[in-house]
């Protein structure tokens, strides 16, 4: 009697709880339906919704649960299967399957399941000017039935549902028609499952039709990943060595086997834990036996057809003759193309089978000793993307270590390699560059890329966005032979650089500039970058308002050549503008203090600018200031005297009475001993005591200072140029005691 009552009482509470599983779900089937279809469907599947919703007498009852009298889960799922279009409703058909399951709590077993195939239909307006890849992408994102399902396959039969509905296509309908039979019938009999893989190995021993057959059922169970552990445990391990024998027993009889059985071991070689069995059973050996072989058929086909060409261009030969000839070879033409197609696909997957298993050093060895680079340079002559792609990244992968790129520039690479940038594919030209600027490191290959004619060719990647950077490390590398630097004037590469400084959003970037800085170091790159003023003056002005260092340090540069530096001139005063306002910014300062001292101090009004941004009290203000031992600290002394020596020194009026009157020459006197062993700033102090000294006004204030004591401390100096400097300033102050 209890048993009896645990019974009822479990059998209640399983389809109390079915139904409310069924009602959260919205009727179990999604709740992307419409109301009316609702009804249909619940027509379908009884008046609750629910199936096979068990009774008292039902064999889904509680006494199968168990006599503890634990209740069990009830889990609810759909399988989405098949799509179809449906001509009379006009909507898109949804096959699938409902599947119902009673889990034990305690032990997650099983107990009952029920599988209920149905249908959901989507009602589809479309006119002739309906966009069809809109629509199917609302589609997929409206409906949880079609997230699992490709846009493109909802397009196809959107496009194919307006056919057959808008113009009445007899013969879609028809093929609409012959699809769904086929894939009833087929349902059945060729289902791919893990249970049937003994007969798929069996297969594999037997006749070329079956080998196929079973190579592709395989190959549908390999594209999970969570069927290669069992696939791999199987029948004792016996999967891979069948492949392996395959592959080189038949791989000269069918490429579509051959192509098949190599999808099979790359699906096993993405994932690292399985290289080691594809190690054992030599799936790499085998996978370069098919390179060498097809790289060997293809020079034969080659030389054989170059023969025949060679032949019907001969003089000598009937009109018949020749005329036999020219048919045979646009029938060898036709058979190498077709074989180059089918080629290129079996090329490109076991590269990637190969690329996979080079993640081992020691096996990545192995290959090179097997001249795996000269295979990979020889499959660049191809406009297979997935070829390509492949190629160029195992190219990328090998060009890391000098000694193979050693051999790849004796195999021609560059030769190679130029065909490819002009593919008109992104992704390749993308991996080919980055290729390229791997093999830009070796000096030899930079003189070969020069002489290939790259500099032009990659000039013309510089407006594009995706190459841009590549390509201006790989022109950077370039532009540091000073002998390659001429060769850029015959380019856009100035201009191109000058406008993207001009378009730059904040601070130019890092590449540019040093693109620039090195081009600009040659005398005729700097003058073909001032000739448009307009962009000069863009660029001084953009200086003022961001003050960027990278953009400062091009103007120091193109001041540096003397040819170039006039177009700065009118800068001049923007420069010193920038310096007195923000003195915060050391290396800023710095920089400006190098780029307008190298500027001739004969074509620029210094008297009026130190008059006016009051220079000298700006200098005076510096020498006071403590640096703290910071690490810049000499550089900026040395920077502030030069740019102090040329304000002296400046033609016109003269500055040193208000260099006086800014007790400089006093605030210079401790550098001459602070700076002793730094040769630069103490050049650069006596230089400025030498320009005061001419100066008439200025000999009283001088002579104070008795500068000859430090001086004949550098008498005995061995610096030939601060001892020449130490004796004219004496020679100096000598004249000029005699003189007072």
């Amino acid at each position: 009697r209890e048993r009896r009552r645990r019974r009822r009482q479990g059998a209640k509470w399983c389809r109390t709880m079915r139904r409310q599983a069924f009602e959260q779900s919205g009727g179990g089937y999604g709740n992307d339906y419409d109301d009316e279809e609702e009804g249909e469907e619940e027509a379908e599947y009884g008046e609750d919704g629910d199936v096979g919703a068990p009774n008292d007498d039902d064999e889904m009852n509680g006494g199968e649960y168990g006599a503890d009298g634990e209740e069990p889960n009830v889990v609810k799922q759909v399988h989405v299967g098949d799509l179809d279009i449906d001509e009379q409703t006009s909507s898109l058909v949804i096959n699938f399957v409902l599947e119902v399951a009673l889990v034990e709590k305690r032990t997650g077993n099983v107990l009952k399941r029920e599988l209920k195939p149905g249908q959901k239909k989507i009602s589809v307006k479309m006119t002739e000017h309906t966009k069809i890849p809109l629509l199917a992408e609302e589609l997929v994102n409206k409906y949880q039935l079609l997230k699992m399902t490709s846009p493109q396959v909802v397009t196809q039969l959107l496009h194919d549902l307006r056919d057959v509905v808008l113009y009445g296509d007899p013969v879609k309908r028809r093929a609409h028609a012959a699809k769904r039979a086929a894939a009833a019938a087929a349902a059945g009999s060729n289902a791919v499952g893990l249970e049937h893989l003994p007969r798929y190995i069996k297969q594999l021993r037997k006749d070329l039709p079956d080998k196929l057959q079973a190579a592709k059922c395989i190959l549908e169970l390999a594209k999970a990943p969570d069927n290669l552990s069992p696939l791999l445990d199987a029948n004792d391990g016996a999967l891979l060595g069948v492949l392996a024998r395959v592959i080189k027993e038949d791989s000269k009889l069918s490429i579509e086997l051959t192509i098949t059985l190599m999808y099979i071991a790359f699906c096993f070689s993405m994932y690292s834990q399985f290289h080691q069995d594809l190690a054992k059973h030599r799936i790499g050996d085998s996978c370069f036996r098919c390179v060498e072989t097809e790289i060997q058929r293809k020079r034969v086909f080659e030389e054989d057809l170059r023969g025949r060409k060679q032949q019907y261009e001969e003089m000598g030969m009937s009109a018949e003759a020749k005329a036999e000839l020219k048919q045979k070879l646009a029938r060898m033409q036709k058979n190498y193309v077709a074989m180059c197609r089918d080629q290129d696909v079996l090329l490109a997957v076991c590269f990637h089978v190969l690329l996979n298993l080079a993640e081992d050093a020691k096996v990545e060895e192995k290959m090179l000793k097997r001249h795996i680079s000269e295979y990979l340079i020889t499959a660049l002559a191809t406009q297979h993307v997935d070829l390509l792609m492949v190629v160029l990244t195992f190219l990328k992968k090998l060009s890391i270590y000098r000694e193979n790129v050693v051999v790849m520039a004796g195999n021609g690479v560059l030769e190679a390699l130029r065909p490819v940038l002009e593919t008109p594919h992104d992704p390749v030209v993308v991996t080919a560059l980055r290729f390229l600027y791997n093999l830009s490191f070796d000096p030899r290959l930079q003189e070969q890329m020069v002489k290939h004619g790259y500099i032009a060719k990659l000039v013309a990647f510089m407006p594009n966005v995706s190459y841009q950077t590549t390509v201006l490390k790989v022109l950077y590398h370039l532009s540091r032979d000073d002998r390659f630097k001429p060769d850029f004037c015959y380019t856009d590469c100035i201009a191109i650089l000058r406008q993207l400084m001009v378009d730059s959003v904040e601070q130019i970037s890092a590449d540019v500039a040093a693109l620039t800085l090195s081009l600009v170091s040659n005398s005729q790159n700097a003058d073909s970058f001032c000739s448009c003023s307009s962009h000069l003056s863009q660029l001084a002005l953009r200086f003022k308002h961001t003050q960027d260092v990278l953009l400062l340090r091009v103007l120091h540069a193109i001041a540096l050549s003397e040819s170039s530096q006039v177009a700065l001139l009118p800068h001049v005063e923007t420069l010193v503008e920038v310096m007195t306002k923000h003195t915060e910014n050391k290396p800023l300062m710095k920089e400006i203090f190098a780029t307008v001292s190298c500027i001739n101090t004969e074509k620029v009004s210094w008297p009026a600018l130190a008059n006016k941004f009051k220079l000298f009290e700006f200098i005076a203000a510096f020498f006071n200031e403590d640096f703290q031992g910071s690490d810049d600290e000499e550089e900026f002394i040395l920077e502030l005297v030069v740019l102090l020596g040329c304000i002296l020194g400046a033609p016109g009026k003269n500055t040193v009475p208000a260099a006086m009157t800014a007790n400089l020459h006093n605030l210079l006197y401790p550098l001459l001993t602070e700076y002793s062993r730094s040769t630069d700033v103490l050049l650069a102090v006596l230089d400025c005591y030498r320009r005061m000294f001419f100066c008439h006004e200025a000999l009283n204030g001088l002579l104070k200072l008795e500068l000859a004591k430090p001086l004949l401390e550098y008498l005995s100096t061995k610096n030939q140029s601060v001892y020449s400097a130490v004796v004219d300033l004496l020679d100096i102050i000598m004249v000029a005691t005699v003189a007072c």
